[in-house]
C-alpha cells in the first residue's frame, strides 16, 4: 500500500509543482502519515497525531480543506514533530480524504506549492482548493473499501497526465461542481 500512495503523492508533488506531499489515514482517533514525496516525508511516515492535533488533525476531524500562508505561525501548526526539525513548510493546502459514507478516512497535505500554480488556480476557481478536493476525491475513489486488517488497497497509480493536464482537467471538475 505505501509504495502506491508514495507514487501518488509524488505525482501530486508534482502537479502543484511543491517541496512535498503527504498523506495520512485516519484509524479510529488517530491520523498516522503512511505515504509522502518530497523534503521531510519520508522522516514524517510513521508520524501519528490525535484528530484534531496539528493541521492535518484539524482536517481530519473538521472535514473541511485548508490553505495555510504561514504555517509556523498558525495555531493548529504541530511544531513538536521531529520532521520539523528538518523542513518546516512555508505554505500548506490540505484536504480531506472521504469514503463512500462520507466519513472522513485521510488527509492530503501539499506543502510550499509553487506560488505560479497557486495564482493560476486563484484566476481559475478563485482558490486552490477546489483543485486540491477534486484530487483528493479521485485519491480516495482509488483508495476503494478497506481489507479486514484496516488497510486500505490502491490499485496502481493513475497519475499519468502532465501538470497542465492534470490541472487543466481538476480546475474543469471543481468548475462543474462550483456550477451544480
Amino acid at each position: 500500500m505505501g509504495e502506491e500512495l508514495d507514487e501518488v503523492c509524488a505525482a501530486v508533488r508534482d502537479v502543484f509543482a511543491a517541496r512535498a506531499c503527504v498523506c495520512g489515514l485516519v484509524r479510529g482517533d488517530v491520523v498516522e502519515f503512511v505515504a509522502g514525496d518530497g523534503q521531510g516525508a519520508e522522516r514524517l511516515k510513521g508520524t501519528r497525531l490525535r484528530v484534531g492535533q496539528g493541521i492535518a488533525g484539524y482536517v481530519a476531524q473538521a472535514g473541511v480543506a485548508v490553505e495555510v500562508h504561514d504555517v509556523p505561525t498558525d495555531e493548529r501548526f504541530a511544531s513538536h514533530l521531529p520532521v520539523h526539525e528538518e523542513y518546516v513548510p512555508a505554505t500548506l493546502i490540505g484536504a480531506p480524504l472521504f469514503d463512500d459514507h462520507g466519513a472522513v478516512r485521510g488527509v492530503l497535505h501539499v506543502l510550499d506549492p509553487a506560488c505560479e500554480v497557486l495564482d493560476e488556480l486563484r484566476d481559475a476557481v478563485g482558490s486552490p482548493l477546489p483543485v486540491l478536493r477534486v484530487v483528493a476525491d479521485e485519491l480516495a475513489r482509488m483508495a476503494g473499501q478497506t481489507r479486514p486488517d484496516s488497510e486500505y488497497a490502491v490499485p496502481p497509480p493513475v497519475w499519468t497526465l502532465s501538470r497542465a493536464e492534470a490541472i487543466r482537467r481538476a480546475v474543469k471538475s471543481a468548475q462543474r461542481s462550483r456550477t451544480s
